[in-house]
C-alpha cells in the first residue's frame, strides 16, 4: 500500500462579488450577509493509503506512533451557494428586502484521514465558520466566508503525561486505552509537568534550566519554550488564559504570569521574599494563594493588581504543598508536626480561616491529589512506600495503599482511576478509585517524577 500523498484541507472558502439591481440600494450602515448550499453535486472517494501518526488529519486520535492503513477522504465536483444580502432598499431609502445571488465553485481535496474502512462522508457536516461583508461603493459589497467540512470529531483524547526526568521525554498515555501513545522529546530535564483545566495545554517545568516548555496537547509538539528562572510550580486560571508558575525573580521570589493564548509571558508579580514552595489559584481566578516554609504562612495575592492582599499564619511548621478542590471550594495544605508528623490543613477561602486539621503521621509527603467529584485526597510518602487516604468531610484519615514509590499522581477527569508514577520503577500503576485496586502497570520514560492528566 502506499504513502497517503497530499495535503488535507478541512476547510473551503469562497468570494461572492455582489451588486443590488439598478434602482436599489443596500443599506451600508446596517447590513448584513446570509449564505445557503447545495451539495447535491459533490461526490466522495475513498482511497487506502499508509499514514504515520500522530497527524492532524486523522480522525481516529488514540492509535500510538506509528504507521497504519487508513482511507484519505477526498471530495470533489461543485458546490452550488445562494448568497444573500440585506437590507436592499428603493431609492428613496424604503424597504427592507434581501438581494441574493447564485454562486458555483469546484471543490476539489482530501478532507481527513480515517481507519474506518466502512465511511461515507456526510456533506451535512458542512458549516458556515465565518463571513464578512465588505462595501466597495453603496450598490456592491464583497462576501467573503470559510466553510467548515470536517465532520462533528468524537470527543478528544484525554492524556495523561509523566515527566521522565533521567531521559528528558514526557511520555503520553491515552486514558482511554491506557497505553503510552506517544514520546515527546523535551529539550531540558524536566521537573514537573501541569495541564490546563481544559485539556489544551500542558506546561513542562525545567527548574534546573531556568525555563518552561508549553506543549499543544492536539499536535503533540511544543509549541513555545520561555526563559524563567527556576521555576518550581503552576497554577492555571479556571478560563484556562493564563499559567502562573511560582518562580526565583531577581530579589525575590514571585510568579511569571504567561498569556496561553498568545503564548507571551504578560506580567510578573513580586512576592517579597523567600521560601515559597506551592501555589494554587481559586476557582474564581482572582486569588494566588502561595505556602511559605521559612515563615510558616500562606499568602494571598490579588492577580489583577500584583497586591499581596493578605497573610495568615500555618498552624503547623513548614506548609509545603497546597491544593484547592473544586468540589468544595476549600484550601488543603500539609504542614509539618515535629513530634507526631504531618497534617492536612483546611482552610476556608471565603473568610481565610482554618476550619480543620487532619493528623497523617508521616512526616514528608511527595504529593497531594485531590479527587474531582469525591471528598477524597491522596497523600503520598515515598519513603514508606505508602499512600494515605483522607475523607475531607469527616476530616480524618480511612487508611492507606502500599505501593512502591509513589512520587507524584493524578486523578482522571470523571474520578474513576488514579495514575501513580513510580521514578524508580519507570512506571505509573493505575488504580481503580473506587477499592483502590491496581487496574493496569504501564512501563514509561526513565524515572517519572511528575504526572498530570
Amino acid at each position: 500500500m502506499l504513502p497517503c500523498q497530499g495535503t488535507c484541507n478541512q476547510y473551503v472558502d469562497f468570494e461572492v462579488l455582489i451588486t443590488a439591481p439598478e434602482g436599489y440600494i443596500i443599506n451600508d450602515t446596517n447590513y448584513t450577509g446570509a449564505v445557503t448550499w447545495n451539495t447535491n453535486r459533490l461526490k466522495c472517494a475513498f482511497e487506502p493509503c499508509t499514514l504515520q501518526t500522530p497527524n492532524p488529519c486523522l480522525l481516529q486520535t488514540d492509535l500510538p506512533d506509528g504507521s497504519y492503513p487508513v482511507h484519505s477522504v477526498h471530495i470533489y465536483g461543485v458546490l452550488t451557494m445562494l448568497v444573500s444580502i440585506s437590507p436592499v432598499q428603493n431609492q428613496y431609502g424604503q424597504g427592507d428586502a434581501a438581494f441574493s445571488k447564485w454562486h458555483k465553485f469546484s471543490i476539489n481535496q482530501i478532507v481527513y484521514y480515517t481507519t474506518d474502512s466502512n465511511c461515507c462522508f456526510d456533506f451535512s457536516s458542512f458549516k458556515l465558520k465565518s463571513l464578512t461583508v465588505t462595501p466597495q461603493d453603496k450598490n456592491t459589497f464583497i462576501l467573503n466566508g470559510t466553510l467548515s467540512v470536517l465532520p462533528v470529531p468524537p470527543n478528544p483524547p484525554i492524556y495523561a503525561f509523566t515527566a521522565n526526568r533521567d531521559d528528558n521525554t514526557l511520555s503520553v498515555i491515552n486514558t482511554a486505552t491506557k497505553t503510552v501513545q506517544h514520546v515527546i522529546n523535551l529539550p531540558y530535564q524536566p521537573i514537573k509537568v501541569a495541564v490546563s483545566p481544559n485539556k489544551t495545554y500542558t506546561l513542562v517545568l525545567h527548574s534546573n534550566d531556568n525555563s518552561v516548555s508549553t506543549i499543544n496537547n492536539e499536535t503533540l509538539t511544543i509549541i513555545s519554550t520561555f526563559s524563567i528562572n527556576d521555576p518550581i510550580d503552576i497554577g492555571f486560571s479556571p478560563d484556562n488564559q493564563f499559567a502562573y508558575i511560582l518562580n526565583f525573580l531577581t530579589g525575590s521570589m514571585g510568579i511569571t504570569v504567561i498569556n496561553l493564548l498568545t503564548q507571551t509571558i504578560s506580567n510578573t508579580i513580586s512576592l517579597g521574599g523567600y521560601g515559597f514552595s506551592s501555589i494554587a489559584i481559586d476557582p474564581n481566578g482572582q486569588y494566588a494563594y502561595i505556602v511559605n516554609y521559612t515563615t510558616w504562612s500562606i499568602v494571598k495575592v490579588d492577580l489583577n493588581t500584583g497586591e499581596i492582599v493578605a497573610e495568615r499564619p500555618t498552624s503547623n511548621d513548614y506548609p509545603n504543598l497546597i491544593e484547592i478542590s473544586l468540589l468544595d471550594g476549600f484550601a488543603y495544605v500539609t504542614e509539618e508536626l515535629v513530634a507526631s508528623g504531618t497534617t492536612l490543613t483546611v482552610i476556608d477561602l471565603s473568610t481565610f480561616q482554618e476550619i480543620g486539621d487532619i493528623l497523617t503521621g508521616a512526616y514528608y509527603y511527595s504529593f497531594l491529589a485531590l479527587s474531582p467529584n469525591q471528598p477524597v485526597a491522596l497523600l503520598g510518602e515515598e519513603t514508606t512506600d505508602e499512600i494515605n487516604i483522607i475523607d475531607t468531610v469527616q476530616q480524618l484519615s480511612t487508611g492507606t495503599i502500599s505501593i512502591n514509590d509513589p512520587k507524584s499522581a493524578a486523578f482522571t477527569p470523571d474520578g474513576n482511576f488514579i495514575y501513580i508514577a513510580q521514578p524508580e520503577q519507570n512506571t505509573v500503576t493505575i488504580l481503580n478509585s473506587f477499592d483502590y485496586t491496581v487496574n493496569t502497570v504501564v512501563t514509561v520514560g526513565a524515572s517519572p517524577i511528575s504526572i498530570a492528566i
